[in-house]
């Protein structure tokens, strides 16, 4: 299959390393402009990147202007060579290998119907890849004409140049996340969820997206040793909590989160419900899928539910032992469709309320960042015979879910978050926008060159809803003020 290829894997290997050789080189240059570097959740781009999740490095667009010349980096173009590189890997090694198998087989028949799956994925995998370029075009393009457009307006307006300047690496990221929203709902053909269907059948057809039921227990996983200067130091679900509990203090400038004996945050505002993210995550990390449920005593014997949900935490396209994974994020990005994470997250809320003896129609709050918003905008648009009455969400896509006019609608979207648009469309209503927040624990000129990474993080939206109208709104009294009890359950694939 490689031969055909009018690229082969090496040269887009050499490519996609001389961009980040480029990007070394040119970046010293201009001390005060970093690399825009990338994380796992920009590839929650599995409408972007057919069958993969690329750790992607930086490339570099450079910009010659009157007063210098600014370095504004952007993964986009490491990210479509070296996922197409990945992609391209795995279906030619399976196919080569399915080849092989097929060879013994006598029967002509079954021998011609496996080619005929050959071609049709082959096509498929290259038609998406054609969609995938036009998107990332237009992300680039737009990138590049509206930051210096926006840039030359704040200089008109009397914007100190220099400063402006500064700013260019953020305003290439803002725009270009416009652009790839708009490159996705521009996708020919049948489009943005055909191209999604076509993913998903062909990388089911190469054994991914294999989403197993989640086992739950409220009992303390073993979590493996921890390396520390090279020693590897026993570790627990206790201490990754402690860990993030003071990452998050710091990044929010308090001395304090209120927190339950076990060091369980106990959210009183949107800030604090965002710092529990991060500690979710970090509690389960790859080792385990941790759904916090979060019961508050809102009026005698009356009962509220916070169904807390983790975003993706491994990023290889074969399926985890986790739930939080890159099936999870192809998944959920279905409409209508439940996954095995949000099957997990509505049996571990039946289990509390039943175990609490709440009643049947206690109103329920979904939340997450990331994959865990996009879960949550999913389980809200099916929500059975719960009584789903708020979603709030953090840099997740949830424009494409029908959730009912009756249920309020939360979503943090930061300037410049590219996950936050990986649906091609802007949510109905609910949306808090804006700038990435600067963090307490951030300082120098070195704060204002975010990355995707940097921006896309679960701390520094809980610093953004900290300084959001939205924080303590009188809406979310029946879940943040009263007596609380949190219970984490513990998910791994069967």
């Amino acid at each position: 299959m490689a031969e055909g290829l009018k690229v082969d894997f090496a040269e887009l290997d050499r490519m996609t390393n001389g961009l980040t050789d480029l990007n070394a080189y040119a970046l010293p240059l201009v001390p005060k402009v970093g690399a825009i570097s990338a994380d796992g959740d920009l590839l929650a781009s599995a409408i972007l990147s057919p069958g993969t999740a690329v750790a992607a490095e930086s490339a570099v667009l450079t910009a010659s202007v009157q007063l210098g010349v600014t370095v504004a980096s952007t993964e986009a173009l490491v990210v479509i060579t070296a996922s197409i590189v990945k992609v391209y890997q795995t279906a030619d090694q399976a196919l080569s290998a399915s080849l092989a198998a097929v060879e013994a087989v006598v029967d002509a028949d079954s021998f011609g119907q496996f080619l005929i799956r050959v071609v049709v994925i082959t096509a498929d995998t290259v038609d998406a890849a054609k969609k995938i370029t036009a998107v990332l075009s237009e992300a680039l393009n737009t990138g590049v004409g509206g930051t210096f457009g926006e840039a030359w307006q704040r200089i008109l307006s009397g914007e100190d140049v220099g400063d402006v300047m500064l700013q260019i690496p953020l305003l290439f990221q803002k725009h270009a996340v416009n652009g790839l929203q708009d490159g996705l709902n521009r996708i020919p053909g049948a489009g943005y969820q055909g191209l999604l269907d076509t993913i998903i059948r062909d990388g089911t057809w190469l054994g991914l997206f294999d989403d197993r039921a989640l086992a739950l227990t409220t009992d303390e996983p073993n979590i493996p040793d921890r390396e520390v200067d090279g020693q590897l130091v026993p570790d627990s679900v206790g201490d990754r909590g402690d860990r993030s509990y003071r990452a998050s203090l710091a990044a929010l400038g308090l001395e304090d989160l209120p927190k339950d004996k076990d060091g369980r945050i106990l959210p009183e505002d949107l800030a604090s419900l965002f710092a529990g993210s991060s500690q979710i995550d970090s509690v389960g990390g790859q080792d385990v899928s941790d759904i916090r449920i979060i019961r508050t005593e809102y009026a005698k014997d009356k009962y509220s539910y916070i169904v807390q949900i983790p975003s993706t935490l491994r990023w290889w396209p074969t399926t985890a032992s986790i739930g939080n994974d890159f099936t999870s994020d192809v998944l959920a990005l279905q409409q209508e469709r439940q996954t095995a994470l949000s099957t997990a997250a509505w049996n571990a809320l039946d289990r509390a309320m039943h175990d609490d003896g709440a009643a049947s129609d206690s109103p329920v709050m979904l939340s997450g960042f990331s994959l865990g918003g996009i879960t949550a905008g999913s389980m809200a648009a099916n929500p059975g015979s719960h009584n789903v009455q708020q979603v709030v969400t953090a840099g997740a896509p949830i424009g494409r879910f029908d959730i009912p006019g009756t249920t309020g609608v939360t979503a943090l979207e930061a300037d410049g978050d590219p996950v936050a648009r990986l649906d091609g469309q802007d949510n109905s209503r609910g949306t808090v926008a804006g700038p990435p927040a600067r963090l307490e624990s951030e300082s120098g000129p070195g704060a204002d060159l975010l990355g995707p990474g940097d921006i896309h993080n679960a701390d520094r939206y809980a610093r953004m809803a900290q300084g959001s109208s939205q924080n303590s709104s009188t809406q979310f009294d029946t879940y943040f003020r009263g007596d609380k009890k949190v219970t984490d359950f513990y998910g791994v694939r069967k």
